[in-house]
């Protein structure tokens, strides 16, 4: 029962930090130009999805399954087959694993808005550019250790 409500409060919080993406992609602060030349300087991606183990006392309680989405500034990346998921991926599993410590019980929509900011620094870091202009949580949810071994057990018999 706990987990269930752990889970619909992450995903109330993942649909609020959409909507707060949304937002933010309408009303930023970037000049509005005509539609052919912003579809060329912006572009959209997107990770696989990517399971987070969350441990408390030493054991694997679950796991967050998550996939990033971000909006990329296509001026800045080094050459056109350049690929960011995989920096994103990276920045998201080490971010999420990071903000578990913290614990899930207490998650607020701004919690969301960090890890998504902190997703979003670690990568430009890593890649050494400021090209990530943005990142999104497409999915964050939380699936206990207890019903991937039922999924799992269920799939055998």
């Amino acid at each position: 029962m706990f987990n269930m409500i752990i889970a619909g409060v992450i995903g109330i919080v993942a649909a609020l930090a959409g909507a707060q993406f949304g937002y933010d992609a309408l009303f930023s602060d970037t000049p509005v130009k005509d539609g052919a030349e912003a579809a060329e300087e912006l572009k959209q991606e997107s990770t696989e999805l990517t399971g987070v183990p969350i441990i408390q006392d030493n054991q694997v309680i679950g796991y967050v399954v998550l996939k990033v989405a971000s909006v990329v500034d296509a001026a800045k990346i080094p050459s056109k087959d350049f690929v960011f998921a995989p920096f994103l991926a990276d920045a998201a599993f080490k971010s999420t694993y990071a903000f578990a410590e913290h614990g899930f019980s207490r998650i607020r929509a701004s919690d969301i808005e960090k890890l998504s900011e902190q997703i979003r620094n670690d990568a430009n870091k890593k890649i050494g550019i400021d090209a990530i202009k943005s990142v999104s949580l497409e999915q964050f949810n939380f699936v206990a250790k207890s019903e991937i071994r039922g999924q799992i057990l269920d799939k055998q018999h």
